[in-house]
């Protein structure tokens, strides 16, 4: 026991030797909470370096913090409120601490920032705003509600009162609602708010109300836009000439209305990203989109666009053609912009997209060259394939087919790889362009392979194959590792993602000797990514590569959580 005493007696002097600036920055990545259970009463140094005036406090009383919050850190709190510099709460879970505490919360809190609120009554949040209208910092408000009934307008009138605020976000998770009635704003009623997002429903004609109080923006984030009201598109005037970022979400309205108010954004807008649920498949006019784009978005740099829920019994395989066609042309192509356009005809389900997939960002995960800012390029499209384990009808495939002959289709990404081998290799015949692969193992290599000749069919279809660059997420074991680097005998590059901390020297060690084994095709790379990246990990990597005698001329580099080994 003594010794034990000793050697955290050792490690605390050892940690002092660090300068207050330090602590001061450690400390601001953490709950104040946490850092005051974890040093306060630990000595004099820290207990002086909590209470001084350059610490500021970030209160988070959330669900996932854990706190047991005692009358102790309440009086902390309160006695330094005009050091809190951000403040989270959630309700439902700390109730009674926020009723104890937020009357304090006033023109005192002279640093108070940031305030993120969930789950909070209505009359409670409105004593909350009355005084947080004194603040001279509040720059950033964030609420969630699980419902609000019919109070949302009152809520928005009183949050557009906060003189100082640049960020706004409201989430409502179940709003039914009759009528949003908010009126259009006055100039004495226009906010400084820059940054906008809000989550729940609203016709076109209330979101234009909405937007008139917010004249500075520059980015608004706005889900879910269903039907138009009793305004006519033609008719909106939008006082929104700072916008620069506009994601938005459309349920129910016609396509000529959505491009029609589209066109009323302001010209400098640089980034446009647009889900459409609805069955019209005028949504889906390529041309439209261009002239759209063309006359009156002059500065769009980026431009995706989401199309879901087509109806199996309208939308046939010719207007897949007729559809893919069209945005393979020129205007699209040379802009290199990302549009998605997702397809359920029956249950085959696909997605094609220009340059990078939207969940997965192949360019993050590109082989590393040796240079940290410099990556391969990729041309061609995406071909993202979902639940190809039911694909068991030959039609299906023939319509496969039909499809992919419109395309050039360079990389194709499996989310849930578990389909039988017979019919990934006829996927992988149907794309002899590809040459990334990314696939997500659901199940082991032992479970995948479901007959003797399994391995030898698809490593008859891979030997002739384009594939050189593949990305694997969830290698359990060496064996998995074996089956992978044995599938790709031209492979040049290998990604598995994630791998835990603890067994990034073994998946290393597993796939380097795989791949010595093989006598694979040099030079290559091999990136894990793992969840957390250290630099000490990197002396490891070669203490245990130069002990095996693994590799004799490489590098290792680390990127965040990503380990790059390249070697020739």
């Amino acid at each position: 026991m003594s010794q034990v005493i000793v050697e955290k007696k050792k490690a605390v002097n050892h940690i002092e030797n660090l300068a207050n600036e330090t602590f001061y920055e450690i400390f601001n990545y953490l709950d104040s909470c946490h850092v005051h259970q974890a040093f306060f009463y630990l000595n004099a140094r820290f207990r002086n370096l909590l209470i001084d005036s350059k610490f500021f406090l970030n209160i988070q009383l959330l669900i996932e913090s854990y706190l047991t919050i005692d009358d102790q850190y309440e009086q902390y709190i309160l006695s330094n409120r005009h050091r809190i510099l951000s403040f989270s709460f959630d309700y439902d879970f700390y109730d009674q601490q926020f009723i104890r505490l937020s009357p304090h919360i006033d023109s005192t809190c002279v640093h108070l920032e940031s305030i993120n609120v969930r789950n909070i009554p209505i009359l409670q949040l409105r004593v909350l705003l009355s005084q947080l209208k004194s603040l001279p910092r509040l720059f950033s408000f964030q609420i969630y509600f699980h419902t609000v009934d019919n109070y949302l307008v009152d809520v928005y009138q009183s949050v557009f009162k906060l003189r100082f605020l640049k960020y706004l976000k409201i989430v409502v998770s179940q709003y039914r609602k009759e009528n949003f009635l908010l009126p259009m704003a006055t100039a004495e009623q226009y906010t400084s708010i820059e940054f906008f997002s809000f989550c729940h429903r609203l016709s076109l004609e209330e979101l234009i109300n909405l937007l008139s109080y917010t004249p500075r923006l520059t980015h608004l984030h706005c889900s879910f836009i269903e039907r138009i009201g009793y305004i006519n598109p033609k008719e909106i005037v939008m006082n929104m000439n700072h916008l620069v970022y506009f994601n938005l979400r459309i349920d129910d309205i016609p396509s000529d209305a959505c491009r029609t108010f589209l066109a009323k954004l302001p010209s400098q807008l640089k980034a446009l990203t647009i889900k459409i649920v609805n069955d019209n498949k005028s949504y889906l006019d390529a041309y439209a989109w261009e002239q759209l784009i063309r006359e009156n978005m002059p500065n769009l740099q980026k431009f995706t666009c989401h199309w879901t829920e087509f109806l199996s019994s309208t939308f046939q395989i010719t207007d897949c053609h007729r559809t893919i066609s069209n945005y393979l042309s020129p205007f699209w192509i040379n802009k290199q912009w990302h549009f998605r356009i997702t397809i359920s005809c029956d249950e085959v389900a696909y997605s094609i997209r220009h340059n990078e997939n939207e969940w997965y960002d192949f360019q993050e995960h590109a082989p590393y060259d040796g240079n940290l800012t410099s990556y391969y390029s990729y041309p061609g499209v995406n071909v993202t394939l979902w639940d190809i384990d039911s694909l068991d009808d030959t039609s299906y495939f023939i319509r496969l087919n039909h499809l992919f002959r419109l395309t050039d289709v360079t990389r194709l990404v499996v989310p849930s790889f578990s389909c039988p081998t017979k019919e990934f290799v006829t996927i992988l015949r149907l794309l002899p362009n590809v040459t990334m692969l990314c696939l997500t193992l659901s199940s082991s290599s032992s479970e995948f392979l479901q007959a003797e000749d399994d391995m030898d069919r698809l490593q008859r279809c891979l030997k002739t194959s384009s594939i050189t660059h593949v990305t694997v997420t969830n290698l359990y074991s060496e064996n998995d590792v074996n089956f992978i680097v044995d599938l790709f005998p031209q492979m040049k590059s290998l990604v598995a993602i994630t791998i835990p901390n603890d067994r990034l020297v073994s998946m290393t060690e597993w796939t380097l000797k795989r791949i010595k084994c093989n006598q694979m095709i040099e030079p290559m790379s091999v990136c894990i990514v793992i969840e957390k990246g250290t630099d000490d990990q990197i002396a490891k990597l070669h203490e245990m590569i130069d002990k095996e005698k693994l590799l004799s001329n490489y590098t290792i580099d680390r990127r965040s959580n990503k380990f790059y080994m390249k070697f020739n």
